[in-house]
């Protein structure tokens, strides 16, 4: 029985040995193989992060070239400032005719912000979208460009000290509320693409608050469905603010004519800000816009996988 006993003592330790050989083997192989497909698909990423970034290059020199061609073509009266954030390649495009940085007077595009910045502070307060008194004028602002529900809205935000908290907040560190009109605020074109880019691919806005907003720009008046606009085929989607100030209103200094927009649709989709002034009319200015709009549109759409 001893021997016997011995016997089997020893065949338990063989086959703990065997089988505890066989599960280090076992992970360690298994171990192996999650390393290597774990390597392979950062390798993928990194390589698929290579190409959009080098696709992303390409099209921003397009798109500025483009503008510059455009404008030599056709010569604004003043200054421009345009940028355009194109989401399938990740690449932000930027031209101006004035030193980097200078800043625009908002005119009525500074109404998009209001209504942003008071989506934003009802979000912060647990109301849902906006209140029936807020969209009562929230909807003439937008779809009308009505001062005087902007100049009560803007009072009702918190005026330019509330406005300058929701450009920090999206990091528009350009654009700055006026104390003295909301319409004098001023702003950049790369600014105003991430302003309207709170509606296109929403961060710190809720769905409920971009469903707001994206019905009320759904149903601007067909008489302001000019700027960014121009050269985008039927078909698709432009949500648009546009914003005008005659010389009366800026000192004699011509006219400020501004358009900024989310274009979707057609295998493109893109945000575009056209800010200028100094124009010698409002339809001079719109035409400036349309011509870069149109070379944006052209330069993006080629661009696509069906281009």
């Amino acid at each position: 029985m001893g021997q016997f006993g011995f016997s089997k003592k020893v065949l338990i330790l063989v086959c703990v040995v065997v089988l505890g050989g066989y599960y280090v083997g076992y992970h360690s192989v298994h171990t192996i193989a999650v390393r290597r497909a774990h390597k392979a698909a950062v390798a993928k990423q990194q390589a698929e992060a290579a190409v959009k970034a080098q696709k992303a290059a390409v099209l921003k020199g397009q798109l500025e070239t483009s503008w510059q061609q455009a404008l030599v073509a056709a010569p604004p009266d003043g200054n421009v400032d345009v940028a355009v954030y194109d989401s399938a390649t990740g690449a932000t495009a930027y031209y101006t005719n004035t030193p980097p940085g200078t800043g625009f007077m908002t005119a009525s595009v500074i109404k998009l912000s209001i209504l942003e910045t008071m989506l934003w502070q009802n979000q912060k307060s647990n109301i849902s979208g906006l209140t029936t008194s807020q969209l009562a004028e929230a909807t003439p602002m937008i779809e009308n460009s009505d001062n005087d529900a902007a100049s009560s809205l803007w009072t009702t935000i918190g005026g330019s000290k509330a406005v300058n908290s929701f450009f920090q907040q999206i990091g528009t560190t350009g654009s700055h509320g006026s104390t003295e009109h909301w319409g004098w605020s001023t702003t950049t074109a790369a600014d105003q693409v991430n302003v309207i880019g709170q509606v296109a691919y929403p961060k710190l806005l809720s769905a409920t608050s971009v469903a707001v907003a994206n019905n009320l720009l759904d149903h601007v008046n067909p008489d302001q469905h000019w700027g960014v606009s121009g050269g985008v085929p039927s078909g698709v989607t432009v949500r648009l603010k546009n914003g005008w100030l005659d010389p009366g209103e800026t000192n004699g200094n011509g006219w400020v004519v501004n358009s900024v927009g989310y274009v979707n649709g057609g295998d493109a989709n893109y945000t575009i800000a056209v800010l200028t002034n100094g124009n010698k009319s409002e339809t001079h200015g719109i035409k400036t816009i349309e011509i870069l709009s149109d070379a944006a549109w052209k330069t993006i759409a080629a661009a696509s996988p069906k281009g």
